[in-house]
């Protein structure tokens, strides 16, 4: 509310862009590579991305190279998986490298099936033998043993190059690889039905039985429109567009196959007849309209032309027609429900894939060239039975593609594993503390490091030494625990999200909880004589304040890093310091002059791809458009996220007018269905009190409506984004989301009451220090200036949001090794 919400809250976790200092990964490095390795004639090359991290290697160590699969790759690949914790273990090189046509390793000027003909597992494969070759050359490092790693497709690559060239790779991990490669890959619906038992199976073919009678009759569809959320344009007679439905149906559902308790809510839901018939059960189980979107767009044209597409993504996230092109010509997988007595129905053949494949990529693709391919894989690389040695398959029990994977031990060297309740590659991630504390530095009496959680999921990763705290923990002998915020994640208190049952969700609530969690560790694990230092950030790093404020008799002291600890409702000047870092927007002038005639709204629908119900007559729709656009580059700054992308892209003037610059920014795709932009299904979609670990947008503005605000507004005189986002929208948007009983009135005492009790920028406070981001638009409401002796305040140059969290690295300024040297020093004071 008021800022950039994300499910994550003001401090993401560290798999973000590589340009941001804060983080301080391995940098990206470019490897000079053939399009074409089987064509002697043909000399063109490309750039193709790889990471290195050398932190842990050891001189004669061994090489881990993590193989990149259908999608873009980044510096977490070999920072943050289990990959890493073995490297750091046998003192290896971490390595990983992109697959050609994925990310930003594209080889061709754009993506046309002419050119996809070089996209291949075999030409991947060569890729990596060449890559693995240079590195060798370039680090020397001829002595060394190569282990590859991947999971998925992936997987499937570091099984066929341990096969291909075991000369280079001695050993692979080959993790949920599907290597039965199939057309009609009806197995995977026939794990899903297996994995939801029989009495929920039985019910789901009762849904899809009437699913497929309502499509027969206008009556029918209309109840299943309306049972969907579905657009009106939905008639059932196109018989493509009923199979996308069903698809899409499916693999909602799909979703749900993870954690196991997500598979007991679909069952507890399709099993209880008083909620509704099959059909109505199945559509709240699979809740497919879950956003704020109006209604859903089951228009099967639409798909085909976005994946017609054959422009290149500039930010490198979009892979969905590299990798359909490689189902189409090498490995099939088509996730059918062709598999007799199937409790899906019979509305997702092989067919429905076939014209996919041949609408998309041309004619030449046919039913038979998509058998053959899959046949030529199978014969080249030996389907499920691989001739190779020294490979591990671990596979995930509620993974459906482990019916297409090594499920047994191939020979004494080829091992296969079957992890129970793991999903999908549910093995690369990295370990972690299901009790969420670490205790494998901490020393008998030493301290206790408690990270607090604020509006967003708590996990083992801040106990890590990717972190400042899991940094510190073993050079102060500390245990290192971190704690959730009620009402987020999985640590919610009430059935529901009501108005009525956010009435327990408040930081005073949360400060006594830490209190007692305090109290109960301490009896738990006899940390009688253990001193206390909390940590925090953003608005977890005002709760490390003011629980030091409120509970000295525990907490010796607190790291508050970005702690806006001053509450406001009108937060004018976060929209001043994002102009500063970007420069003028003279995209919002151009976009309030084209809301004043009929005719101008048109253009500004086209070059944003909004939806022809976009007027410019409602006054909160123009509100809501303004503040997207401005919420862009606000998390750009807030993040320091692609900056120099950003200030290319709007300085450019050949790229058309500051406005068409802001969609190229703001990433609009106009081969994707259009931009509903709408203030009234937003608030539907906020209002939405059902609880969703992943997702805390509703509970946090509750917050911000009830004790801080941090509202964003325009309202700064000058202001470079326009007047369309004042105080008074979001003071419109409390009431209409959790009642009327919020008002201007009520938001002011609630920060008049949040600032009188904690003392806003001066709080009654010892032994706390207030590290903050030059580039941070929240500097401005967090401690500037050491409040006495023992509470200092640290300014931390081109540094954003939180940016003193994360771990040191050898990359790290002098303004943040200065830092994190008052905040170490400091600690030492507070446990001495």
């Amino acid at each position: 509310m008021g800022r950039p919400n994300d499910k994550y809250g003001f401090i993401r976790p560290p798999v973000v862009n590589n340009n941001d200092e804060s983080y301080r990964e391995p940098e990206g490095q470019w490897f000079e590579q053939r399009v074409d390795h089987f064509n002697k004639q043909d000399n063109r090359t490309f750039k193709q991305l790889y990471y290195v991290d050398d932190t842990h290697h050891k001189t004669d160590g061994p090489v881990f190279l993590m193989i990149g699969g259908e999608g873009a790759i980044d510096s977490t690949y070999v920072t943050s998986m289990f990959m890493t914790e073995m490297a750091q273990k046998y003192g290896a090189l971490a390595v990983a490298l992109e697959h050609r046509y994925y990310g930003k390793s594209i080889p061709t000027p754009d993506l046309s099936t002419q050119n996809l003909k070089y996209l291949s597992s075999e030409m991947a494969l060569k890729d990596t033998e060449q890559f693995a070759l240079y590195l060798t050359k370039k680090l020397s490092l001829e002595g060394n043993k190569w282990v590859v790693f991947g999971g998925s497709y992936s997987g499937n690559l570091a099984t066929w190059f341990r096969e291909k060239y075991p000369n280079i790779a001695i050993g692979a991990i080959a993790s949920s690889a599907p290597v039965g490669v199939v057309m009609d890959n009806m197995f995977y619906l026939g794990v899903m039905s297996e994995l939801m038992g029989k009495e929920c199976s039985d019910n789901i073919r009762k849904a899809h039985n009437e699913f497929e009678g309502l499509l027969k009759t206008p009556e029918g569809v209309i109840k299943l429109r309306k049972t969907l959320d579905l657009c009106q344009s939905f008639d059932g007679k196109n018989v493509d567009n009923n199979m996308y439905l069903a698809e899409q149906m499916v693999m909602f559902l799909g979703m749900h196959l993870s954690p196991e308790s997500a598979i007991n809510g679909v069952r507890k839901i399709m099993n209880d007849s008083s909620v509704g018939t099959p059909f109505e059960r199945y559509a709240k189980a699979i809740g497919m309209n879950n956003n704020d979107q109006d209604c859903l767009e089951i228009q099967h044209s639409i798909l085909i032309k976005s994946l017609q597409n054959t422009t290149i993504d500039p930010m490198g996230t979009i892979g969905m027609r590299q990798w359909l092109y490689q189902m189409c010509t090498e490995f099939g997988y088509f996730p059918t429900s062709d598999l007799p007595n199937s409790p899906f129905g019979h509305n997702i053949p092989v067919e429905y894939y076939i014209k996919q494949c041949t609408d998309i990529f041309g004619p030449q693709i046919t039913g038979q060239t998509i058998q053959k391919g899959v046949d030529r894989t199978n014969a080249n690389y030996g389907g499920l039975k691989p001739k190779v040695t020294n490979v591990v398959f671990p596979n995930g029990s509620l993974d459906p593609w482990h019916a297409i994977s090594v499920l047994k031990d191939l020979n004494n060297s080829t091992k296969a594993v079957m992890i129970e309740g793991g999903d999908h590659c549910y093995d690369m991630n990295k370990s972690s503390q299901s009790d969420s504390q670490k205790d494998s530095h901490y020393k008998s009496g030493g301290p206790v490091f408690l990270m607090i959680s604020g509006e967003s999921e708590a996990g083992a990763f801040w106990l890590t030494n990717k972190t400042y705290m899991g940094e510190m923990a073993p050079k102060f002998g500390a245990l290192a625990v971190v704690l959730e915020h009620r009402y987020y994640g999985k640590s919610v208190p009430t059935p529901d999200l009501s108005t009525e049952n956010l009435k327990y969700l408040s930081s005073e609530m949360a400060l006594k909880d830490t209190e007692q969690f305090a109290l109960y560790l301490t009896k738990k694990l006899s940390l009688e004589g253990s001193k206390w230092v909390v940590f925090g950030g953003s608005y977890s790093g005002n709760l490390a304040a003011w629980f030091r404020e409120k509970y000295p008799n525990i907490a010796a002291g607190a790291i508050a890093s970005s702690a806006p600890v001053e509450a406001v409702v009108d937060f004018m000047g976060y929209a001043g310091v994002v102009s500063e870092s970007l420069g003028k927007e003279k995209a919002f002038i151009e976009m309030e002059t084209l809301l004043k005639t009929p005719e101008s709204v048109i253009k500004l629908r086209k070059t944003l791809n909004m939806c022809d119900t976009f007027d410019g007559k409602n006054i909160n729709n123009n509100r809501l458009l303004a503040f997207n656009l401005m919420g862009t580059m606000a998390h750009a700054v807030q993040y320091n996220l692609h900056l120099d992308v950003i200030r290319k892209i709007m300085n450019d003037s050949s790229m058309g007018t500051p406005l068409e610059r802001y969609a190229t920014v703001q990433g609009v795709n106009h081969t994707k269905p259009c931009d509903d932009v709408n203030y009234n299904e937003m608030i539907k979609a906020s209002r939405n009190t059902t609880i969703d670990p992943h997702m805390m947008a509703r509970q946090w503005e509750y917050q911000a409506c009830n004790e801080f605000a941090y509202f964003i507004t325009t309202d700064l005189v000058n202001n470079p984004f326009g007047h369309n986002v004042p105080v008074e929208f979001w003071v419109q948007m409390c009431a209409d989301m959790y009642g009327s009983q919020f008002t201007p009135q009520s938001i002011q005492k609630a920060v008049d009451r949040t600032n009188a009790y904690y003392g806003g920028l001066k709080p009654n406070v010892t032994n706390v220090v207030f590290p903050n981001g030059s580039l941070d638009p929240y500097q401005a409401l967090s401690v500037l200036h050491d409040l006495n002796n023992s509470t200092k305040a640290v300014m931390i140059e081109n540094y954003s949001h939180g940016g003193d969290m994360w771990g040191s690295t050898p990359k790290d300024t002098q303004s943040l090794i200065n830092a994190h040297k008052l905040i170490e020093q400091q600690i030492a004071e507070y446990i001495k």
